[in-house]
């Protein structure tokens, strides 16, 4: 299946998979789920919580309120496929980072706004590439440390199943 028609065929993430039955409710910023040290090409390092399994890559930074500097969310996925994300229920701008199996970067979809309350889903910001790892960084760091397609990521997070 070319790359394109699989894309019509995915579900949208929202900063997670968004589901068909819609959107977790609101919940306040959340307790910090397991994390792993991302270390980005100029050594710099990035704590990531993990989003690994369906509910949590559902949820993803959904209802966030802030994201800091240095921090981040990395979504696993079992293996490499086109992946949709979208800013349905994102309160923090961000860059979206898809990456390959090995930890490389594939495309970066940089600076993408929170939509407004009364946007419809149709004109919610998007972004799409290939990979098995997804990384969500506040808005402007993918350029300030010049990620690019090509770049290499290392962390170390085990491959869910489902």
């Amino acid at each position: 299946m070319k790359p394109s028609a699989a894309l019509l065929s995915l579900p949208w993430l929202s900063l997670a998979v968004l589901s068909a039955c819609g959107a977790p409710s609101p919940q306040p910023d959340q307790a910090a789920a397991p994390a792993v040290a991302v270390t980005l090409p100029s050594g710099r390092m990035i704590q990531a919580e993990i989003a690994d399994d369906p509910a949590s890559r559902e949820r993803g930074l959904m209802f966030r309120k802030s994201l800091p500097r240095g921090r981040g969310m990395l979504f696993v996925f079992p293996g490499e496929t086109t992946l949709g994300f979208w800013m349905k229920n994102t309160l923090v701008p961000l860059d979206i980072v898809f990456l390959d199996s090995k930890g490389a970067v594939t495309h970066v979809a940089a600076g993408l706004q929170p939509p407004g309350p009364d946007v419809p889903d149709w004109a919610i910001p998007r972004a799409s590439g290939y990979g098995q790892y997804v990384l969500e960084i506040p808005a402007g760091e993918a350029k300030a440390e010049g990620l690019r397609a090509g770049s290499r990521l290392k962390f170390k997070v085990q491959i869910p199943k489902s």
